[in-house]
């Protein structure tokens, strides 16, 4: 045999083995992907609380799991096992704890597939406060207007892997009002959102779905926001003292001097101001309309001290446009004490 035969037998083996090396390769290689691909852990709900309750379900597209030994570990500690075992119960970590469940199955004909999913509660605070007016004094927060609008902030709580957690301006945010998902505000760092409801819809569904930058760490928010109904607040404005926050005007109040000033606060309409321009006033005595008096203010005053009777004082504010925004408020004004009175 010469030695160009030689070199085509040499050649000729060289390419069978590199088909053979490439063939058993790209086996071994699909054999991993089909397992990978078909077996799928989902944890309920999606995004666990700390020390909340949770499911894990397995499923597997080839493998009759109600015919195959199955069993679960938490870390490495086995805490289920048995035939047709595709559901485990188990409490969540606290915050900024993760727990490692893995499952392993085997069927009856000998295969096997196994696979594992990292629980890592988070927590969404989301706050919110209406875009409507209350006066300085007030502590709490102005509630939500009906078409009117609110601010929303989520205020995120998220491990990083790290032992701590994410700012809420290293995040991802893609907020959903009533079910429909907000592109135009959703995105790197956007965590708040000012809704504008013009359906009138209470209360408003708002939800947000943050996640890392890799998609790593992930966490959930959900609020409902009900609209409110404008209201207003009426205070005695005392010469000596200013006006008298500290007490409303309910149904009745008692004029013991010749003088009487009233000031009255429209909380959680759509304005930044009472005396908005676009806020009117209209006061009435005994179902008359007082047309002079058009301000959020209004003095009553009687001829003598010695006068007696009781006086039906009404007010009704309307915000220009918005036809939900119309409160009303009534109170009966006695003049001078009462004669059966011991005071």
């Amino acid at each position: 045999m010469n030695s160009r035969s030689l070199t085509k037998i040499s050649l000729l083996v060289s390419l069978v083995a590199i088909f053979v090396v490439a063939f058993t390769a790209k086996t071994v290689f699909a054999q991993f992907s089909t397992a990978s691909q078909d077996i799928e852990l989902i944890v309920a709900p999606t995004y666990p609380l700390p020390n909340q309750n949770i499911s894990i379900t397995v499923s597997h597209f080839s493998i009759n799991l109600d015919a195959a030994e199955i069993t679960w570990f938490s870390g490495n500690k086995e805490i289920s096992s048995g035939i047709g075992q595709k559901k485990i119960s188990l409490t969540a970590p606290g915050l900024g704890k993760n727990v490692t469940v893995s499952v392993y199955i085997r069927s009856l004909n000998g295969e096997s597939a196994n696979a594992a999913v990292t629980v890592s509660p988070s927590e969404v605070d989301m706050i919110w406060e209406g875009n409507s007016y209350a006066h300085p004094f007030y502590r709490g927060k102005t509630l939500y207007p009906t078409f009117g609008s609110v601010n929303i902030i989520a205020l995120p709580r998220i491990p990083n892997g790290r032992g701590g957690f994410f700012n809420e301006k290293e995040l991802v945010y893609k907020w959903e009002v009533n079910g429909k998902v907000i592109g135009e505000k959703s995105g790197f760092a956007k965590n708040s959102i000012t809704v504008n409801d013009m359906i009138f819809r209470t209360p408003i569904s708002v939800k947000v779905i943050i996640t890392s930058l890799n998609g790593s760490a992930f966490g959930q928010g959900t609020v409902a926001v009900p609209a409110s109904i404008p209201r207003i607040f009426v205070y005695e404005n005392n010469p000596l003292l200013g006006i008298l926050f500290n007490k409303s005007i309910g149904v009745g109040i008692t004029m013991d001097d010749t003088e009487l000033n009233l000031e009255a606060f429209p909380f959680f309409i759509t304005s930044v101001s009472r005396n908005s321009e676009e806020i009117t006033y209209q006061w009435s005595l005994n179902g008359q309309n007082l047309e002079s008096q058009s301000s959020g203010s209004l003095t009553l005053r009687k001829d003598s001290a010695n006068d007696r009777g009781t006086a039906n004082v009404g007010l009704r504010v309307n915000n220009a446009g918005r036809a939900y925004e119309t409160p009303s408020f009534f109170t009966s004004v006695m003049f001078g004490k009462s004669e059966e009175s011991n005071f």
